[in-house]
């Protein structure tokens, strides 16, 4: 895998973890913290870099599969961002 591939990986892991931190749902009691960007960023890097070399289809571009990569990291992202604000905790941490 190519350094441009990388780099595309890295933005859209990055764009989608500023994403995370900053969509907040109006009228539902919010659980976010100052870390969770964090954690989606690492997840959407790393499935990303995962499905886009395990899927083989669509276009490829420095040895990586374009289309899986960047579906694959949209989709572990809001898994991830569900699981953390939602599920592991359902009240928000004190400030």
């Amino acid at each position: 895998m190519g350094i441009g591939a990388i780099i595309l990986l890295v933005v859209t892991a990055a764009i989608l973890a500023a994403g995370a931190q900053l969509v907040r749902i109006p009228g539902i009691r919010d659980p976010r913290t100052k870390y969770d960007w964090a954690i989606v960023g690492v997840v959407a890097l790393g499935l990303g870099i995962v499905v886009g070399l395990v899927r083989q289809i669509g276009p490829q571009w420095q040895g990586l599969y374009i289309g899986p990569a960047i579906f694959g990291a949209v989709f572990w992202s809001v898994v991830v961002t569900g699981v953390l604000r939602y599920a592991a905790r359902p009240y928000p941490e004190p400030e």
